[in-house]
């Protein structure tokens, strides 16, 4: 029987900050050359269009359109479908 120890869980909570931490620096040069037509920003269409609902899903939210409980459940229902 194995026992998992908070060092573990530590350990790999540090390992995934320190990975997102790296890609936070790249960020905003990314931007400036995306911006500049110099690199090429590709998203998938599948990606477009969950981003496309969460966001007038969140506008309904911000317009007072949508209380929180029902727009937590309806990005848990964009996110992961019940099938």
């Amino acid at each position: 029987m194995s026992v998992r120890t908070n060092k573990t869980s530590k350990d790999g909570i540090e390992g995934s900050l320190i990975l997102l931490h790296r890609e936070a620096k790249c960020l905003p040069t990314q931007v400036k050359l995306i911006c500049e037509g110099k690199l090429k920003c590709v998203q998938r269409k599948l990606t477009f269009k969950l981003c496309k609902k969460i966001h007038s899903l969140f506008n309904a939210y911000e317009n007072g359109e949508v209380y929180t409980s029902q727009f937590l459940k309806q990005c848990g229902r964009i996110y992961a479908p019940m099938t």
